[in-house]
């Protein structure tokens, strides 16, 4: 896994010692990858386990009740996280 600080039970990490460690960045996705119009993702979450078990990522948007903007709600399978 990794060797990150456990943060878990820290109620503020304002202050947090300097020799903290934080998790390396795994890029999952490249939205520009799915060649589709794309407009104000601003919600992210991990969903629910799908049938097969794998974790699925929620990804929203919203029109802002805007002609011109679109509401578009986009889930992923995740593989490869246990």
């Amino acid at each position: 896994m990794s060797n990150a600080t456990d943060t878990s039970k820290i109620d503020r990490l304002t202050g947090l010692s300097p020799n903290a460690v934080a998790i390396p960045k795994k890029l999952l996705l490249d939205l520009t990858s799915l060649h589709l119009p794309l407009d104000n993702l601003e919600g992210m979450a991990i969903g629910p386990r799908l049938p097969d078990g794998s974790h699925s990522l929620l990804l929203v948007s919203d029109d802002n009740f805007r002609p011109e903007q679109v509401t578009q709600f986009l889930l992923f399978q995740l593989n490869g996280l246990g």
